[in-house]
């Protein structure tokens, strides 16, 4: 999986679509811009089930494999 920094994409993005372009265009980026931003918050969103995963065994009795937990482990080195 390639790390692409989507808020700094979507901060551009935004940032290009109130410049002096026509309306049309910056519609176009600004719609681009809110991708990037959703995009981003799946990124932290599936970091954040794979932490919740790997702490599962710690917490109200549900318990992972160990080597699931493993698995995770390797996905996210």
């Amino acid at each position: 999986m390639s790390a692409i920094d989507h808020k700094a994409e979507a901060e551009n993005l935004l940032n290009e679509s109130f410049g002096p372009s026509q309306a049309a265009e910056a519609q176009a980026h600004a719609t681009l811009a809110l991708v990037e931003q959703t995009a981003a918050l799946v990124a932290e969103q599936r970091t954040a089930n794979l932490i919740a995963n790997m702490n599962a065994d710690q917490s109200a009795g549900y318990g992972i494999p160990k080597e699931r937990l493993l698995e995770i482990q390797e996905r996210l080195a």
